[in-house]
């Protein structure tokens, strides 16, 4: 795995009426691509770990694991999920 910083979570700050809500929930997805053509996808504040032998595999794999993980809260929306791709 490549050794770098990951942010599972941001915090948005919005200024409505000047009174801050906060909309905390992005998750962030480390994704290696191995020499080998393997991705691994890693959540790591939710813990979700991913391996795929393509594109369309890790995004089924992705959707179903957040799927199993938000079954009894609120799912994020895509929009707050990103990937961070690297390369062996």
């Amino acid at each position: 795995m490549a050794a770098s910083s990951s942010r599972a979570y941001c915090i948005k700050k919005i200024d409505i009426n000047r009174k801050f809500f906060y909309n905390s929930f992005v998750m962030e997805f480390e994704v290696i691509r191995s020499t080998e053509g393997i991705y691994v996808a890693d959540c790591y504040l939710e813990k979700i770990f991913i391996e795929a032998s393509c594109l369309e595999e890790l995004h089924e794999g992705i959707e179903s694991a957040l799927n199993e993980r938000f079954s009894d809260k609120e799912k994020p929306k895509p929009s707050d999920i990103n990937l961070i791709f690297y390369q062996e």
